[in-house]
C-alpha cells in the first residue's frame, strides 16, 4: 500500500481505508449458499467451488447444519485470506455465517 498523495488503490485495500466509490460498493455482490444436509468435509467443498465466482468485496452468506461447521469455516477463511464477517448459531444445530472475499 502507498503512502501519502493519493494514488490509485484496490478495491480491497479502499475498503479498508473506508474509500470506496459508490460504484464500487454497488458492484459487490451478496451470494446465498445452502450447504444443509451435507456433512464435513462437503459444506467447505461446496464454499471452496463457489469462491473462483466471487471479486474482492463480495459477500458469501452460508447456511450449513454440519456439527464442525464454526470450527472448519473459521480455519478456511483465516488459510484463504477471507474475512469472516460474522457466524451465528440459529438453534438446532444449524449455523450462519458471512465472508467477505
Amino acid at each position: 500500500m502507498r503512502r501519502g498523495g493519493g494514488g490509485d488503490f484496490s478495491p480491497e485495500a479502499k475498503k479498508l481505508r473506508g474509500t470506496l466509490t459508490a460504484e464500487e460498493m454497488t458492484t459487490m455482490a451478496t451470494v446465498a449458499l445452502d450447504a444443509r444436509g451435507l456433512k464435513c468435509p462437503q459444506p467447505i467443498l461446496k464454499i471452496a467451488a463457489k469462491s473462483p465466482e466471487l471479486k474482492p468485496g463480495d459477500l458469501l452468506e452460508v447456511a450449513a447444519d454440519c456439527a464442525t461447521f464454526e470450527k472448519d469455516i473459521r480455519m478456511w477463511c483465516e488459510r484463504m485470506k477471507k474475512t469472516l464477517l460474522w457466524i451465528r448459531d440459529e438453534g438446532q444445530g444449524s449455523f450462519r455465517c458471512q465472508i467477505q472475499f
